[in-house]
C-alpha cells in the first residue's frame, strides 16, 4: 500500500525512492526498535507470560534478547509507527520508541484516523487488538 499510495509529508518514508541514502535510511529504520530494545533488554518490563519475573538484570536481558529474535520484523509507516509483517487484514499499528511499545490502531484505518484526526489513540479497544508474539507482551 505505502509503495502505491504513497502519502507524502514529513514522516512517512518513500518507498518509491531508490537511492542508496534514502534505502540505508529505511533498513536503520526496520532494524531500530529491535536494536533499542536488544540494547535496553534490561529496562523492558517483564509480561507476566513470561514465567515469573528473575531476581537479576542479566536473566532479564537474556530472556529479552532472546524473545526478540523471534519477533515479527517491522514495516515503518510513519515516524515510530510500525506495522508486524504478519499476515491478515487486522494488522495493528505499534508505536515503538525505545522500550516503549504501544498499540495506535487496530488496523491501518484505525491508525490513520488516530495519527492525523477523527480518533483518539485512548479510544482503542485494546482488548481487541491482535496478538502479535513479542510486541502485543510489551505493551
Amino acid at each position: 500500500m505505502l509503495k502505491e499510495i504513497l502519502p507524502i509529508s514529513k514522516g512517512f518514508y518513500n518507498w518509491r525512492d531508490q537511492s542508496d541514502n534514502n534505502i540505508n535510511y529505511i533498513k536503520s529504520s526496520i532494524a531500530r526498535p529491535i536494536s533499542d530494545i536488544y540494547e535496553l533488554a534490561a529496562d523492558v518490563y517483564w509480561n507476566d507470560s513470561w514465567g515469573e519475573e528473575p531476581c537479576d538484570s542479566k536473566t532479564i536481558e537474556e530472556v529479552v534478547r532472546k524473545k526478540i529474535l523471534s519477533a515479527p520484523k517491522l514495516i515503518p509507516v510513519f515516524a515510530h509507527r510500525y506495522m508486524p509483517l504478519i499476515g491478515g487484514k487486522q494488522v495493528p499499528i505499534f508505536s515503538i520508541h525505545g522500550t516503549d511499545v504501544i498499540c495506535y490502531g487496530n488496523n491501518i484505518e484505525q491508525y490513520l484516523k488516530i495519527e492525523f484526526g477523527g480518533m483518539n489513540q485512548n479510544e482503542v479497544d485494546l482488548s481487541s487488538i491482535r496478538s502479535v508474539p513479542f510486541w502485543s507482551e510489551l505493551l
